[in-house]
C-alpha cells in the first residue's frame, strides 16, 4: 500500500529559508537570506539571487543528495 501526502495550505516546509541559507553556504556570502516569502521575486531562483546557472545547478544536485536538508 502506498501512502500519499497532500499538501493543503501551500506550507509542507519553509523552503525558501533553507535553500537561501545553501545557496549562501555554498556560493557567496553577500546572498541575501530569505526570511519571508515576500521577499521571493520568482520560483527561478537564478534570475534574481546573484548566482550563475551552473552554480544553481549544483545546489539542486547538493539539495537532491542531502537527506536531511528539511
Amino acid at each position: 500500500m502506498k501512502k500519499v501526502g497532500i499538501d493543503l495550505d501551500g506550507a509542507v516546509a519553509d523552503f525558501c529559508l533553507s535553500f537561501s541559507k545553501l545557496l549562501r553556504e555554498k556560493f557567496r556570502d553577500h546572498i541575501p537570506i530569505v526570511t519571508d516569502k515576500e521577499q521571493v521575486l520568482s520560483w527561478d531562483w537564478h534570475h534574481w539571487v546573484p548566482i550563475t546557472e551552473e552554480e544553481y545547478n549544483k545546489s539542486w544536485t547538493y539539495l537532491k543528495e542531502t537527506p536531511n536538508f528539511w
